[in-house]
């Protein structure tokens, strides 16, 4: 299973997006900005694909998504929180997104976090049972352009 985690606004505060599955939308998040500041001087992870995993966080003590092998990071999760002050790199995850504070700046906010969060950890157990489950880190133009090279050359109006 592949859980696309699709970032949509990128802010000198934040990087906001959704999960896919699919098309369908599971949820909002927030991580670092992409470009690393005094608050966040890693930013955010890099694009690619991460192998998921749930694992006792003894940092927050319960389960969470772990992402496996992330590049100059150590131990990226998953998890509730409401702003981009609530991470050190993790994906935070919400069921809402509100309007951005500042058109500028950002500072957009998640809410029913512990919701999304509960929803996304179960369902990521659920489909370990049978099969292995990633991140797929992406934005928009990233992912049209891999379908553009995915397809370059093929032409479907052939097959009609």
């Amino acid at each position: 299973m592949i859980i696309t985690l699709l970032r949509t606004i990128v802010t000198s505060r934040e990087t906001v997006g959704q999960l896919l599955l699919g098309d369908k939308h599971l949820c909002y998040t927030i991580e670092p900005p992409l470009v690393p500041n005094a608050v966040h001087p890693k930013g955010a992870i890099p694009f690619g694909w991460y192998k998921l995993s749930v694992t006792f966080s003894p940092h927050f003590k319960r389960e969470l998504p772990l992402l496996a092998m992330v590049p100059g990071f150590v131990g990226i999760r998953l998890h509730a929180g409401n702003n981009h002050r609530h991470t050190a790199g993790c994906v935070l995850v919400g069921e809402q997104l509100t309007e951005p504070m500042s058109a500028e700046t950002g500072e957009y906010r998640l809410l029913n976090a512990r919701k999304a969060e509960t929803e996304i950890t179960e369902l990521i157990k659920t489909k370990m049972r049978n099969e292995e489950v990633y991140l797929y880190v992406t934005n928009a133009e990233r992912r049209n352009a891999e379908l553009h090279a995915l397809t370059k050359g093929v032409d479907y109006f052939a097959r009609f």
